[in-house]
């Protein structure tokens, strides 16, 4: 019987979008603790969903949000 697994993209390190947008991964990092990019938290490391990696590569990172 063959199984049949559906592949998801899986999720991406601050490294790699760093490496991707030609910035440091410390520039990265802030970005996701700002909020401006949307990652999650694995224990104490930090993972970019594969949409939202796409997404910045696509539409860069959103400008900071006014504080009212």
């Amino acid at each position: 019987m063959m199984s049949t697994a559906v592949e998801r993209p899986s999720f991406r390190t601050p490294e790699e979008l760093a490496q991707a947008l030609n910035v440091k991964p410390v520039t990265v990092y802030a970005f996701c603790r700002q909020g401006r990019i949307e990652s999650v938290k694995v224990g104490k490391l930090v993972r970019i969903p594969p949409e939202e990696f796409e997404r910045v590569l696509r539409e860069g990172v959103p400008p900071v949000k006014e504080q009212a």
